[in-house]
């Protein structure tokens, strides 16, 4: 998760470093409303083919673009597995970083 929020950051900072506060601030708030309520977003596609009740939250930029954390809730502890941006295809299960 850590590299994929990454990626997008150094990416959208040699564009807009702007943009990629923007996005960083949408992304602590898609954080946030995981903390508070988990189990209120629904399945993720990848749930399917993975054989895990994988779960998913997207948010927008401020220009429309879509991005969605893919993520696992075991007991009381949410794991985000990886971060998605418009277009990117499905994850395939050996994409899928499974907490131990």
């Amino acid at each position: 998760v850590e590299n994929d929020a990454s990626s997008v950051l150094q990416w959208l900072r040699e564009r807009s470093p702007r943009g990629a506060a923007h996005w960083l601030g949408r992304y602590h708030h898609a954080l946030k409303l995981l903390r508070a309520n988990a189990n209120g977003f629904g399945k993720a596609p990848e749930s399917v083919d993975c054989g895990e009740d994988l779960r998913e939250i997207t948010f927008r930029t401020r220009y429309g673009n879509t991005y969605r954390l893919v993520f696992l809730v075991r007991s009381d502890t949410v794991h985000v597995l990886r971060v998605r941006s418009t277009g990117q295809p499905l994850l395939t299960p050996d994409e899928i970083e499974r907490p131990e």
